[in-house]
């Protein structure tokens, strides 16, 4: 197999792989509680990770790729940015609606910060495992 074939294997793999990774993550924590709510943690993964990958990691990839920014660190920058991203798209109508210049009890931003954060640290789970398994920063030997 060309190093071009298998480097190409890699990355599908990888692309196949790394958005469920937070689902099967929740999943196997699951099976010590309750499995049902790791399967709808599966479910969701696939749900957003896919179009996510899809839409925006994959030319981010592309674009790593040919500024030579190889390392795991921009993956997982880029995979954390792609989650900030993907929630304000998600529950950008959310936080609109709690947001509030003056006070009010009924209101509140923590709910809103704690599913962005939760979602940037996810995605950039996700956007490592996809560079451990792709490995764009090796160089392949033919």
């Amino acid at each position: 197999m060309s190093a071009v074939n298998k480097s190409s294997q890699r990355v599908f793999t990888a692309f196949l792989i790394s958005p469920l990774s937070p689902g099967i993550i929740f999943f196997i924590l699951s099976l010590f509680m309750n499995p049902g709510e790791g399967l709808w943690a599966l479910k969701i993964s696939a749900l957003v990770g896919y179009p996510s990958a899809l839409l925006l990691g994959v030319p981010i990839h592309l674009f790593l790729i040919h500024r030579n920014w190889t390392s795991g660190w921009y993956y997982t920058i880029a995979g954390m940015m792609i989650g900030v991203v993907v929630s304000i798209a998600l529950f950008g109508g959310v936080v609109t609606q709690n947001f509030s210049l003056t006070p009010d009890p009924n209101k509140s931003l923590a709910p809103s910060a704690a599913i962005f954060i939760l979602m940037a640290l996810l995605a950039a789970f996700a956007a490592w495992i996809f560079w451990l398994i792709a490995r764009p920063d090796r160089k392949e030997r033919s």
